[in-house]
């Protein structure tokens, strides 16, 4: 594999994390690089030099050796260098899908759910959908908090604190899908999307506990690929690496839960997990999953 990839169109978009480029050969199809970046909280980043080749590859494998060998819809295409991966470029759906199988003390699953005890493994995945946000902002729509729980009732969108129960509290505002034309347009495939991450964890889940590891959750991205030769499905479009799930491997961390706890103090202890991370996945390989 050649070291940096030179052969790429304009920058589409940028992000915390990571550029997506177009493609010069394809206008269907893209590369996303990522960034030697750490993120958290949604206000903090610390560079952090192999942040950027560790999330691609733990992103290939378990694209190429879980996810496409479960046969399940992905933009993945394949690594075009160490920080660099193609895809399909697709239009994003407005939310992320997150999937919780056991109880992680940390997450925000458990913040909404107290009474549930940590450990504890979940009869059946959940699925649950957050707006995607930055500063606390969605279009016109001011919010105490970036990233909120969103619920589909009947005709409306219901937006809520994730890190409060939700019985707890009125919603922060009420939305009339007819208002929301965006996520009306993901809402459509709402269970084949459910589906599908609720897959996507499990088969992640059973790969990851062969190797020693324990997932608790995880979240994805999806959006409609703009290839007018494959079907108007939803793929699973964007990256999924250790920043996207929370996992222990025999009791360590291999996941961004130590920055998130100990801030930039915690960096030498991140930078072992996100390797750990690493390691694992390239073990994932060798396994039937």
């Amino acid at each position: 594999m050649q070291e940096y990839v030179t052969d790429l169109g304009p920058v589409v978009a940028t992000g915390k994390t990571k550029d997506l480029f177009a493609s010069k050969g394809d206008p269907y199809g893209c590369y996303a690089r990522n960034k030697d970046v750490v993120t958290w909280g949604n206000t903090h980043a610390l560079p952090m030099i192999g942040k950027g080749k560790w999330s691609t590859r733990v992103n290939h494998n378990l694209m190429t050796h879980v996810f496409q060998r479960s046969g399940l819809p992905v933009a993945y295409r394949g690594l075009a260098d160490k920080r660099t991966f193609r895809a399909e470029l697709c239009d994003m759906f407005p939310f992320e899908v997150a999937v919780y199988g056991i109880v992680d003390a940390k997450s925000s699953f458990h913040k909404r759910n107290p009474n549930t005890p940590p450990e504890m493994l979940l009869q059946e995945p959940i699925v649950q959908i957050h707006l995607k946000t930055t500063g606390k902002i969605y279009q016109d729509w001011a919010l105490p908090c970036d990233d909120p729980l969103m619920i589909v009732q009947g005709n409306e969108v219901r937006i809520y604190d994730p890190n409060k129960p939700v019985e707890e509290q009125e919603p922060i505002f009420v939305v009339p899908l007819e208002d929301a034309p965006q996520i009306f347009f993901g809402l459509e495939f709402f269970d084949e999307i459910s589906s599908v991450a609720k897959r996507a964890y499990t088969g992640a889940r059973f790969a990851y506990a062969l190797v020693g590891g324990k997932l608790y959750d995880g979240k994805w991205e999806f959006g409609m690929p703009r290839r007018p030769t494959l079907a108007r499905r939803p793929l699973m479009a964007d990256v999924f690496d250790a920043d996207s799930m929370r996992l222990l491997v025999y009791g360590k961390r291999a996941d961004k839960q130590p920055i998130r706890d100990g801030g930039e103090a915690a960096a030498e202890a991140q930078v072992e997990a996100y390797q750990l991370a690493v390691k694992t996945s390239e073990r994932l390989t060798s396994r039937d999953v």
